[in-house]
């Protein structure tokens, strides 16, 4: 409703005649632009839609808030009932749900807080790690085991960094957690499939990563999947069952195991739905 006011307002303000018939969308369309998305920080809604991107920035979940955000600008598939997040991102009005489907409330704000915009504000005090990868979202900052998931600096590409830290300084704790990690990766070297992302280690002088691709694609615990409560068919349980061991098939062939395995560990392709087992938990099994 504000939005429309303003634009009813400039509309009577800078048109001195009537719009001739069939130009209708084209001169408002212009108005929008110049009058409310161009240079929108000195425009007659720039109180509105400030109050918008602060509350998103001041929001304790802010990175959370930017890359569902993100997803919903990309039109990805963000479930109704995804989560705390999507409800803030509603209750701001930059949102909305709609036959099913999330997206951007109107074009106004879509141009104002856009692509450029969301990449600006992710990139904002971002980690780096090996002078390469920009730090997009922590999973997990244990005592010895870290994950992130970033991407490479000037790129868009994402991948998931496990930063394991010795339990100990010394040089011989160093080199044997280095063996360690190098023997583990070399044995899941040997997986030849499709369903199993490629590992590479990064080493430093008291840190060791593992760099993994990033899946795109949603976890098992996540809406849409399996949920407490819901009731299955024989059929769909079945096929879940399969899908999940066809997937770990090529793991065991190599006599190795996941050591993590649940919901949350196991993820849903999005290019063609087969579950990729992610998160093995070999890094821990080192710390233990």
């Amino acid at each position: 409703p504000f939005l429309t006011k303003q634009i009813c307002q400039k509309l009577v303000q800078a048109l001195q005649s009537p719009i001739p018939p069939g130009e209708e969308a084209q001169q408002i369309e212009s108005l929008v632009q110049t009058h409310l998305i161009q240079d929108w920080q000195n425009q007659a809604a720039n109180s509105h839609l400030e109050t918008i991107r602060q509350a998103i920035l001041d929001h304790e979940q802010s990175m959370e808030l930017l890359h569902l955000y993100q997803k919903i600008l990309r039109h990805e598939a963000v479930p109704i009932d995804a989560n705390s997040e999507l409800k803030t991102l509603v209750e701001l009005g930059l949102v909305e749900n709609l036959d099913h489907k999330t997206q951007v409330a109107n074009r106004i704000y879509a141009s104002v807080f856009d692509q450029t915009w969301v990449e600006q504000e992710l990139a904002k005090d971002r980690p780096v790690i090996h002078g390469r990868f920009e730090v997009l979202k922590e999973f997990q900052k244990g005592e010895y085991l870290q994950i992130y998931t970033v991407k490479e600096q000037h790129r868009s590409k994402q991948y998931v960094i496990k930063q394991l830290t010795p339990v100990a300084n010394d040089s011989a704790t160093i080199e044997e957690t280095k063996r360690l990690v190098l023997n583990q990766l070399k044995e899941f070297g040997k997986i030849n499939s499709p369903l199993i992302a490629d590992f590479q280690p990064y080493f430093e002088e008291q840190k060791f990563s593992i760099v993994q691709e990033y899946i795109d694609g949603h976890n098992l615990d996540e809406p849409g999947e399996i949920q407490a409560g819901q009731r299955w068919s024989e059929s769909q349980v079945t096929r879940l069952l399969i899908d999940i061991l066809e997937s770990l098939v090529p793991v065991h062939e190599q006599g190795l195991a996941h050591l993590n395995l649940k919901p949350a560990n196991l993820r849903r392709r999005q290019q063609d739905g087969k579950i990729v087992p992610i998160d093995f938990a070999f890094l821990k099994a080192i710390t233990a």
